[in-house]
């Protein structure tokens, strides 16, 4: 899984709005259960045909001149500074679209330059997140979106 990380793992104010599209990630998991399908329907009332459990490793990269990552070519989001490394945790609620909740835990962290400032993510630093998503044909996958 990889994508733009629209927070940046570390709270300087330095960083500012500026940070946007600086930030990318590669997420490598496993999954450690599947739920089969349920008659049932989700609060949202979405029918939900399964939920999967999966935990993996992180990797949070910084991009000094904004990134250019494409999803037509992986490799791209995983360059040029590797920033963090996350412990992360998700679950998947599969129905018509996508829920995935996230949770991840800093467990390595190296300083990087940021406009002149060495600035370092919190190691220990705790995040959850929620991504909901649509079908896309166009990636041969599913697009998420950060909620919020």
């Amino acid at each position: 899984m990889v994508g733009y990380l629209l927070t940046p793992p570390v709270s300087v104010p330095a960083l500012g709005a500026s940070h946007r599209g600086s930030f990318t990630y590669s997420t490598d998991f496993r999954l450690v259960e599947v739920v089969r399908a349920r008659t049932s329907t989700s609060e949202r009332g979405i029918s939900a045909p399964g939920r999967l459990r999966a935990e993996g490793e992180r990797r949070i990269y910084f991009h000094p001149d904004g990134a250019r990552s494409s999803f037509a070519d992986l490799t791209s989001f995983e360059s040029p500074e590797l920033v963090e490394i996350d412990r992360v945790r998700f679950s998947v609620e599969l129905g018509a679209q996508i829920m995935v909740r996230l949770v991840a835990s800093a467990t390595e962290a190296r300083p990087f330059d940021y406009n002149g400032k060495m600035v370092t993510p919190r190691h220990g630093r705790e995040d959850s997140e929620i991504f909901f998503g649509q079908p896309s044909p166009q990636f041969g996958g599913w697009l998420l979106t950060e909620s919020g």
